[in-house]
């Protein structure tokens, strides 16, 4: 997975920056970008790759090198004494688990494959809310604010939006943001994709909750690099 720290360029970071400054020139409402690196712990797909890993190591110890001893003394024809004991495929089974649930803890990719796309975008939803609550946006006069919530591991966007802002608008019409967002991402233009998804979302809240005559800046608009190391 990429590393957060260096997931976008300080060029990119300040472009970011400006593009909030920009959208929150026409709207009244908090917008805060956040980047995280995962939204959720997923211990069960560690556990699965850890047990898939066990059993694999079984049967390759099993098929390639649990052959017939022919030194050994055969008890019946259709016993004969095996290479290695049941102790010794029990203490297999349970140091492959430990290994492949600590590398699937670690590794990304191996942990993604036993992680389901509907568990990941419930992970990421839930986590768009904590972030929402952790960086204050619950405080904004008017429940106005809202996260642009972008997670590496699950590759996914989620837009959550204060109170007044969910009475107007939908996740649906959030789909636009996230796509560019998504796109920009998948190209390689990380920046521009962030930048592009703000404007857009600038543009939706701008058309109901236009800025107003006094309107004070409640929220930093720098970038949120938050690393939750789930």
């Amino acid at each position: 997975m990429p590393d957060i720290k260096t997931f976008f360029t300080e060029d990119e970071k300040m472009k970011i920056n400006l593009a909030v400054t920009d959208a929150e020139k026409k709207t009244s409402a908090e917008i805060v970008p956040v980047l995280t690196d995962s939204s959720g712990g997923y211990d069960r797909a560690e556990d699965i790759f850890g047990l898939t890993l066990a059993i694999l190591s079984v049967i390759v110890i099993w098929v390639l090198f649990q052959g017939i001893d022919s030194g050994a003394a055969w008890s019946t024809a259709e016993n004969p004494a095996l290479k290695y004991s049941l102790p010794f495929i029990v203490l297999t089974v349970i140091g492959a688990f430990i290994i492949g649930a600590a590398i699937a803890g670690k590794v990304w990719c191996a942990r993604n494959i036993f992680c389901s796309r509907a568990l990941m975008k419930h992970c990421v939803q839930q986590g768009a809310a904590r972030a929402f609550h952790i960086h204050g946006l619950s405080k904004t006069q008017g429940a106005t604010g809202i996260v642009i919530y972008i997670s590496l591991f699950e590759r996914m966007v989620h837009v959550f939006g204060d109170t007044a802002i969910a009475e107007k608008l939908s996740d649906a019409d959030f789909e636009e943001v996230k796509d560019a967002i998504v796109s920009g991402l998948r190209s390689g233009k990380r920046g521009e994709g962030v930048c592009e998804g703000i404007r857009l979302c600038g543009e939706k809240l701008a058309a109901h909750f236009p800025i107003k005559e006094g309107d004070v800046d409640e929220l930093s608009n720098e970038l949120i690099i938050w690393e939750q190391n789930l």
